[in-house]
């Protein structure tokens, strides 16, 4: 059997190797002649082939393989004969195409990226959702959850009263549920745009350069800003020469005015709105106090972004405020808030009037009617306040408030040329005759209106009752501190001296003997934080910022006592700029010290934003006390003008009065600055270093 398999093995190989013609059968005889042999005679053995019928060829090889090579095997199959190439193939063994897999694989690739499309879309806009929703909750239950109805024994003096309401004010925060879905959405982006979205308080859009930042515009004086009495006036100049109107092109403020316009829009739909609430009202009704914050908020935005349109709008919002508060009954357990809302409407309403003022032409007709105007809404809330709070005292008496002053509003002392309102040319002082000077206490009632009289007697006589609410107290002390601001900028010198005299009286009397602060205070006395009881808490704010308030009308008072020309006025001034400078540096040392001006708890919240504004207060009235404490000392010697002065002496006076007035700049500068080395007050800091550049040229021109 192996023997055929071999032979049958041989005889394949010999016919496939096996040329075709005789040319190639000659060569092929050649190579394979050494592997053939004659067999030997004798039986057939295995490996004897038989290549062919005629003769015998036996071939010696050893079997070295088992598996022939797949193309000959495949070529010599039965099953495949061969297809000759010259015939075509018939249909039937044709290959067959696949069409469909391209086009499954183009689908199932245009599928994934439409798939990937599709997650990614998902994800952002739950991204989106959530940002908007978690922004919102954050605005809603932290930023204006503001715990305004504390009860009256965590806070007895009514600090949480002061926050800013965005129609949830009074329900202890956030917005009012009322107003529905849009229209809350709408006032919290009117929270986000104004807090987050302002940039420079001049705005992308404008092209002039100033220092001043938005902090000066929100000084603890009046709603009109500025750090000085006339600086807002360099302030609307400065804003007015960059930008058309005197507009602060703000993008976040003006999207802020928009989404309030159109909260009140949607909320007068509900019928959440002042309007109708009329001061003849034959049917009066409470005031809305939703409607009353959306006005407020929209009000005071447009109050800020300025210029003569939005000035307008934002007096008549406070006009519908105050005739809805007049018009409605005041129950004895909302008399005091009453009370405040309409102080704080009239303060805004004459600090928009003299506003406008300012924008008109000086003489004319409408400068003289807009300041009249706002003299009598700061009057109109000051004097039944001051009523309120002295029912006992008895009828007005005409005194001897005013001076007798020669031509007070037409020749002004040399000091005032320091600041933007007063007149700067006039003679020096040591060339004022003894007959220009004058003393407070002499008599004459000529030159102050009647008006004006019965608040100073309401103040003097009051000085000692305590009737009102310390909530209604503040109020009434900033509505005192913008009117006495407001005649001082009209040049009415001798009435603004009246006012804050009897104010400063007023606010010291409402600070107390154990309120004002000490000189242990700043030596490491007690401090606040956020462990103090909340009934002490509120007290010793309300100390410190009646502390705040007479520093604040100190300074003013020497302000206007120099501008009067008073006899031996400039040791007085510096005096009371002195107590000014101190008052304020132990409000900054124990404020300073304690957490509440970083705290962020929500319990917190209403003192640390006291807390907060007292210590900016603090620092813009030391900075204004000590610039002008630098320029009456550098200024209240004229020996360098003096001929054949000797140099001995020039040089005293530079090392000693040049030498404290650069010394009182420079402590102008750290005020103005925070522990950060922010700035804090942009004016301040702006006449702190022209007053120091000023007295470094003099020292050196007299050194040299």
């Amino acid at each position: 059997m192996a023997s055929c398999r071999t032979g049958t093995a041989a005889s394949f190989l010999l016919r496939t190797t096996r040329p075709r013609s005789r040319s190639a059968l000659a060569s092929w005889s050649s190579s394979v002649s050494p592997l053939i042999a004659v067999a030997r005679p004798g039986p057939i053995r295995s490996h004897q082939f038989n290549l062919s019928s005629s003769s015998r060829i036996l071939v010696d090889r050893p079997p070295s393989f088992s598996t022939p090579d797949p193309s000959l095997a495949s070529s010599s199959s039965p099953s495949q004969p061969q297809h000759d190439s010259r015939q075509p193939l018939s249909p039937a063994a044709l290959p067959v195409e696949d069409y469909a897999s391209p086009l499954l694989h183009t689908a199932s690739f245009f599928g994934s990226i439409f798939r990937y499309a599709v997650y990614g879309s998902v994800s952002v806009v739950v991204v989106v959702v959530a940002t908007f929703a978690g922004v919102h909750a954050y605005v809603e239950y932290f930023a204006l959850g503001q715990q305004g109805v504390l009860a009256a024994r965590e806070d007895p003096d009514e600090w949480a009263s002061e926050l800013e309401g965005w129609t949830g004010g009074h329900l202890g925060g956030g917005t009012d549920p009322r107003l529905g879905l849009m229209t809350r959405l709408a006032v919290r982006a009117a929270w986000a745009a104004q807090n987050w979205g302002a940039e420079s308080p001049l705005g992308p859009a404008s092209s002039a350069s100033s220092t001043m930042g938005p902090v000066s515009m929100r000084t603890p004086f009046s709603g009109a800003g500025g750090t000085m009495i006339g600086s807002d006036q360099d302030r609307q100049g400065a804003v007015q020469a960059g930008l058309s109107q005197g507009e602060i092109r703000d993008a976040g403020w003006q999207l802020s005015e928009e989404f309030l316009v159109y909260a009140l829009a949607k909320a007068a739909k509900k019928g959440i709105s002042l309007v109708g609430r009329a001061e003849s009202s034959s049917t009066p009704a409470t005031v809305d106090r939703a409607a009353l914050e959306l006005e407020q908020r929209l009000a005071n935005i447009r109050e800020r972004i300025g210029g003569r349109f939005r000035l307008e709008a934002a007096r008549e919002a406070w006009e519908r405020i105050y005739y809805a508060l007049v018009s409605s009954p005041a129950s004895p357990s909302t008399a005091d808030w009453f009370q405040r809302e309409k102080l704080k409407a009239t303060r805004k309403l004459g600090d928009l009037s003299a506003r406008l003022a300012q924008s008109a032409q000086t003489g004319s007709e409408e400068h003289a009617n807009e300041n009249m105007r706002a003299e009598r809404w700061y009057l109109g809330g000051i004097l039944p306040a001051l009523g309120a709070s002295t029912e006992a005292a008895q009828p007005d008496k005409r005194e001897a408030l005013n001076p007798e002053v020669a031509k007070v509003t037409k020749s002004v002392s040399p000091s005032s040329s320091f600041f933007g309102f007063w007149s700067r040319s006039h003679p020096p002082s040591n060339a004022i005759s003894s007959s220009n000077v004058v003393n407070v206490g002499d008599a004459s009632s000529s030159l102050i209106r009647p008006e004006i009289t019965k608040a100073v007697n309401l103040l003097e006589r009051g000085s000692s009752r305590h009737e009102a609410s310390p909530a209604t107290q503040r109020a009434l002390l900033s509505s005192l501190i913008g009117f006495e601001m407001f005649l001082a900028r009209r040049r009415a010198l001798t009435a603004a001296h009246a006012v804050q005299n009897a104010s400063l009286s007023y606010a010291e009397s409402l600070m107390g003997p154990s309120s004002l602060p000490s000189s242990s205070t700043s030596s490491g006395g007690p401090t606040l934080s956020s462990a103090t009881p909340a009934s002490v808490l509120g007290p010793s704010l309300t100390s410190y910022y009646y502390s705040t308030r007479a520093a604040v009308l100190r300074t003013h008072l020497a302000e206007v006592s120099l501008a009067l020309r008073m006899s031996n006025i400039e040791e007085y001034a510096l005096s009371l700029l002195s107590s000014a400078i101190h008052s304020c540096d132990s409000t900054l040392v124990a404020l300073m010290q304690s957490p509440l001006t970083k705290e962020s708890s929500r319990k917190m919240k209403p003192f640390s934003k006291a807390a907060q504004g007292l210590v900016r207060d603090s620092r813009v009235t030391a900075a204004m006390a000590c610039n002008l404490s630098g320029f009456v000392v550098e200024n209240g010697s004229r020996i360098v003008e003096v001929s054949g002065v000797r140099r001995e002496e020039t040089k005293t006076w530079a090392e000693g009065g040049l030498s404290k007035s650069k010394s009182l700049l420079d402590q102008a500068v750290a005020f103005a600055k925070n522990e950060a080395g922010a700035v804090v007050d942009h004016q301040g800091l702006k006449l702190a270093e022209q007053g120091l550049k000023r007295v470094n040229a003099k020292i050196g021109s007299i050194t040299a």
